[in-house]
């Protein structure tokens, strides 16, 4: 992981968190990305790139879910914040 800090709440990553990395490659802590794809809007929120399936929610199953879409990561070691 490259980002010291979650783009969404503007904290720094630590030790044993647990952070998704979306499609685009971006990354964020758990909850902050999950609430942002929920209840805000299914895009990136740092480079607006669409999240999960291009049919979103109104799918014929209706199960989509975007935060799912998405690659959980537990931080190795807190990133120093940049100079």
């Amino acid at each position: 992981m490259c980002q010291a800090e979650c783009s969404i709440c503007i904290e720094a990553f630590v030790a044993d968190q647990v952070a998704r990395r979306l499609e685009c490659g971006h990354t964020f802590h758990k909850e902050c990305v999950d609430t942002w794809l929920l209840e805000r809007s299914r895009l990136c929120p740092f480079c607006k790139a669409v999240v999960g399936d291009e049919e979103g929610p109104n799918k014929k199953d209706g199960k989509t879910d975007p935060a799912k879409e998405k690659t959980d990561l537990t931080v190795a070691k807190a990133v120093p914040p940049a100079a």
